[in-house]
């Protein structure tokens, strides 16, 4: 059924044989996709409403179509996806939800769907992923995200239990809260690439008991606050490399074990807060591979140059300069500038990402279809 270009500012559904299998409503005016819409349309395999003008999927809108293939609603004024709002939807292969203004994912958004093989929501500004938004959609196989994303709260992945690695690259975040990752029980490796990232709050990692890798990578970081990977000590490796680090408080990598973390390649502050931070990079063996970013007079310089400088310097001990100046007087600041760019250097790197730099991709390694091959 073709019904593309028709000026209908509303779904026909009484005028459609209820045997179709395929439904294209493209370009029209449609506003409102309401509960229960398609539930008499048992073999629809494929629908499209993209370029309309939805603003609103009611709760359980598409319950019923247990045999769609492929569902989209691209480039639309969406700009919640509310609770139910996509629930019930089982075996599709395709969900388009990309170029819209999705700002915000609810909780249990896509309930009781499964079997969702790709779902993007590439190109939204979305704000905020909010607790258990994935819920139940378990063996998804990947999802398109777009770049930003300000703040993922405590449980936003939640429910999808078959992932096997989470991956942000080139995101730009105003937080990542505590409990971020908390429900991700298969994950082997979580990534965070070439990202600006405001702050990582105390037990964003918490959770990843037996995560393989952690890796944060060629990002810039205002903060990363105390006990941010409490909960950690199982995961095998650790690794922050070439990431331009504003502020280090005390105990911020608490809950690392020495012999799993890497520290090589970083930039950070060689001032008061280097007092606590030296031993730590002295087990890691990264006071030559650690570089200041500043003050201006020791920029680019090692951390083992710069704790040499700082104990030629007689009148200003360590011990001196670190009850002058609190690592707690360096709060993050609000709202990173637009204009700030990840380090060029984390280019050379390119060849090693993992996902395309339009995206943010889950991947997941599905049991049962792995044995099934």
């Amino acid at each position: 059924i073709l019904c593309q270009e028709a000026g209908l500012d509303s779904l026909p559904t009484k005028y459609i044989p209820k045997d179709a299998r395929q439904i294209q409503m493209m370009s029209n005016s449609i506003s409102l996709i309401p509960t229960d819409a398609f539930k008499h349309f048992r073999h629809l395999k494929k629908l499209l409403l993209d370029n309309n003008q939805i603003t609103v999927v009611a709760p359980n809108a598409f319950r019923g179509l247990k045999h769609m293939e492929e569902l989209s609603l691209q480039n639309n004024p969406l700009t919640v996806l509310a609770s139910y709002s996509f629930s019930g939807l089982q075996h599709i292969q395709f969900l388009n939800l990309g170029y819209n203004r999705i700002q915000s994912i609810e909780a249990n958004a896509f309930a009781d769907s499964r079997d969702i093989e790709h779902i993007s929501l590439d190109a939204n500004p979305l704000v905020v992923i909010k607790t258990k938004a994935f819920s139940d959609i378990r063996d998804v196989g990947v999802i398109y995200m777009p770049l930003r994303v300000d703040t993922i709260q405590a449980d936003a992945f939640h429910g999808l239990e078959n992932v096997t690695e989470l991956a942000f690259d080139q995101m730009k975040s105003d937080a990542v809260g505590q409990f971020a990752f908390r429900g991700l029980n298969k994950v082997d490796r979580i990534i965070i690439s070439n990202s600006v990232v405001r702050v990582f709050d105390s037990g964003a990692f918490t959770g990843l008991k037996d995560a393989n890798t952690i890796l944060l990578e060629g990002n810039i970081i205002q903060t990363i606050k105390a006990a941010t990977f409490a909960g950690t000590r199982n995961v095998r490796s650790v690794k922050l490399v070439n990431n331009r680090i504003t502020n280090l408080v005390p105990g911020s990598l608490d809950g690392l074990s020495p012999e799993v973390r890497q520290l090589r390649g970083n930039f950070i502050p060689c001032d008061c807060r280097l007092a606590w931070i030296q031993a730590v990079l002295k087990i890691s063996h990264a006071t030559n591979t650690t570089f200041c970013s500043e003050p201006s007079e020791m920029h680019n310089a090692t951390v083992a140059h710069a704790l040499e400088v700082q104990r030629a310097r007689e009148q200003l001990s360590f011990n001196q300069v670190h009850t002058s100046c609190r690592p707690e007087d360096f709060e993050p600041k609000k709202g990173y500038s637009e204009q700030q760019k990840v380090n060029t250097a984390a280019t050379a790197h390119a060849g090693r990402r993992l996902i395309a730099s339009s995206s943010i991709l889950l991947i997941l390694l599905i049991a049962t279809r792995t044995l099934a091959l």
